[in-house]
């Protein structure tokens, strides 16, 4: 039997359980005749990692799946959101994790200290103040019905978070997929990395073969070390292409 992973990111705080956990499955495997245990990894420091964990294993580096999107999007577009309810435009939309990947920690309170006072001071090309929303994966469902009864319903998901992405101009996220989604729609994009460098790490994988993939300025996007430098890269970005 041959089991084979999706392309992951590898990332303990604590070494002695990644020891555990490797001597776990090294146990299973050679517990299971004509076992075979293939891993694939998204980051290439987690594969350097992962061949030293897993030697038992067939550690293969792979861009992450989710790049692998684009030609399914041609089929679904953009979509105007649950009951034909298009999502409200904005100008900005800052989709930013909670948890503890995050380096914000309290996104909303982060609204108030840090985008606010950033954007009272512009406007956009219209001469309207600038609008924004702070909304993480969960709103999804606010643009999408993403329960209809079958639990691994990835395409009616996908099409959820398309739609919760579509009413914005511009996207600050320090989310990897939000990235990558913004990534194959040719959505302007701001990157502020999480905790351990995934969204870099990752993008690395799939981008350092293609110099095209690596034009920032030509496929719009840009990461930053901090929100505040997200917010004005936004608005840079906003008033650069037109949006």
């Amino acid at each position: 039997v041959t089991v084979v992973s999706m392309p992951q990111s590898l990332w303990y705080n604590n070494e002695t359980i990644a020891k555990i956990h490797a001597a776990m499955f090294k146990s299973i495997v050679e517990r299971t005749p004509n076992a075979k245990l293939v891993l694939t990894w998204r980051q290439l420091d987690s594969f350097e990692k992962a061949k030293k964990l897993y030697p038992f294993a067939d550690n293969r580096l792979v861009p992450d799946m989710a790049f692998q999107i684009g030609p399914t999007l041609r089929h679904f577009g953009h979509f105007p959101g649950k009951r034909g309810t298009k999502p409200k435009t904005v100008d900005i939309h800052f989709l930013l994790r909670s948890d503890k990947e995050s380096v914000l920690q309290n996104p909303k309170l982060a609204a108030s200290m840090i985008i606010d006072p950033i954007l009272r001071a512009h406007k956009n090309k219209t001469g309207q103040s600038l609008t924004y929303i702070i909304k993480d994966w969960e709103s999804r469902r606010e643009y999408y019905d993403v329960n209809k009864g079958r639990t691994f319903d990835y395409a009616t998901r996908l099409e959820g978070a398309v739609s919760l992405m579509s009413g914005s101009r511009v996207i600050v996220s320090d989310r990897l997929h939000a990235s990558i989604l913004a990534f194959i729609t040719f959505k302007p994009h701001v990157m502020i990395e999480q905790s351990y460098g995934k969204i870099k790490h990752t993008r690395a994988v799939a981008f350092n073969v293609s110099e095209d993939c690596r034009d920032a300025e030509a496929l719009r996007y840009a990461q930053v070390k901090s929100l505040e430098e997200g917010v004005h890269k936004a608005i840079e970005f906003l008033e650069k292409y037109g949006l």
